[in-house]
């Protein structure tokens, strides 16, 4: 829902006339009576509070939802979303800076393609390129999980070159469904 307040502000936001690049002229027809020369004290408000909320229940989210862990990865997820949180913070703060429209959506925008670079920059792992790793070997993993086979049956079974049928094991598991797994 604060997405929704946040967009239908932005929808007013970009009509208005309010800076002197933004002359009135300039618009389609249809949309100079539409339009503001003067915003609202309540707009900024809507539009920085819903961006910010959207931003701190994303950021909720996230640190609720439990992850994989990554080695060598260059930023932790715990740093990654404080740095996200404060950003929602300084996003709920731009009204009091007064800023014209083009000002605010501007630093809107860059605020949350800095969180949108950080995560992704921080995602990655040291050594790897941030765009694309050619040899980052998506198609070789691993995965291990925590069930209850003894090694000798393991080992048994190897020697007698069967195949271990991963949906047995589970079948005779009691107590939780599904597997912890590691790639």
């Amino acid at each position: 829902m604060s997405f929704v307040l946040s967009a239908s502000a932005l929808g007013i936001l970009v009509r208005a006339h309010d800076c002197a690049d933004a002359p009135v002229d300039s618009l389609y027809k249809t949309f100079i009576p539409r339009s503001e020369h003067h915003l609202p004290s309540g707009l900024p408000w809507y539009y920085c509070g819903g961006l910010s909320i959207s931003l701190i229940c994303l950021t909720i989210i996230a640190a609720s939802h439990v992850h994989k862990k990554i080695p060598h990865q260059r930023l932790r997820k715990n740093t990654r979303l404080l740095v996200r949180f404060f950003v929602a913070i300084i996003i709920l703060c731009l009204p009091l800076a007064h800023l014209d429209s083009l000002q605010l959506v501007a630093t809107t925008t860059g605020l949350l393609m800095f969180v949108l670079f950080l995560e992704l920059f921080g995602s990655t792992c040291t050594g790897q390129n941030v765009l694309w790793e050619r040899k980052c070997g998506r198609d070789k993993c691993e995965y291990l999980a925590k069930c209850r086979v003894s090694k000798k049956e393991l080992r048994d079974r190897v020697v007698k070159g069967e195949v271990v049928n991963v949906e047995e094991i589970a079948a005779r598991e009691k107590g939780e469904v599904g597997a912890v797994g590691q790639v």
